[in-house]
């Protein structure tokens, strides 16, 4: 593609060999190797099925948790989205944190064995929004391969293929976080709550924390 935009549009000829491929427009002249079958890329094996999701459902998830991620942090952990899959309950469930916030979306998971154990995995927030942002938007469902070790994450739909990298770092522990004794529990609207933090962020001198009581 980037040879054939440097002929800018003009005429060209182009000679094949057993090697080489030679493509002449004037006194421009483009050599390109021909890769011959010995040299055929290998694609990896793609990891085993593992289940179904809905896109709209991960396209939402993913859109949420990924706000807590870490945006310039050093640890790749904090950067990530941690996926933690449970066939047997037939959800998956994208956390995220910067230490300061966390947040968790659980959506349902249509395994192809509820019998499988549970794996888990973390990629980097930045790779699974590309990743989403690549998907179909329709409400269809994707496949998920997937290795037990969750070293190994792929999506595929009708249309396309995509792999991300697995982060190696260990995720923080944020299920502790989930079963703090609280002993009271307050619903506010999201919009009210927001502007009242904003109001009060403005009269705050430097880095002070917000008291609620």
């Amino acid at each position: 593609v980037n040879a054939l935009k440097l002929l800018k549009g003009a005429d060209f000829n182009i000679t094949v060999t057993s090697s080489m491929m030679v493509i002449k427009s004037g006194r421009t002249v483009i050599n390109l190797n021909v890769i011959k079958d010995s040299d055929e890329i290998i694609m990896p094996e793609l990891p085993a099925l593992a289940g179904h999701l809905s896109i709209s459902q991960f396209r939402k998830a993913i859109s949420a948790v990924s706000l807590a991620a870490s945006h310039d942090d050093g640890s790749t952990a904090l950067m990530s989205i941690h996926c933690a899959f449970s066939p047997a309950n037939k959800t998956v469930s994208f956390v995220a944190t910067d230490r300061y916030k966390m947040m968790l979306r659980t959506i349902p998971f249509d395994p192809i064995d509820p019998a499988m154990p549970d794996f888990s995995m973390n990629i980097l927030a930045s790779s699974m929004k590309s990743l989403v942002s690549g998907l179909p938007t329709n409400d269809s469902s994707i496949d998920i391969h997937a290795v037990p070790d969750g070293s190994q994450f792929v999506i595929r739909d009708v249309q396309a293929m995509s792999g991300v990298g697995v982060v190696a770092s260990e995720f923080v522990q944020y299920k502790n976080f989930l079963t703090l004794p609280f002993p009271h529990k307050v619903k506010v609207e999201v919009a009210e709550l927001k502007s009242a933090l904003e109001g009060i962020a403005t009269l705050i001198p430097g880095e002070e924390g917000i008291t609620l009581t």
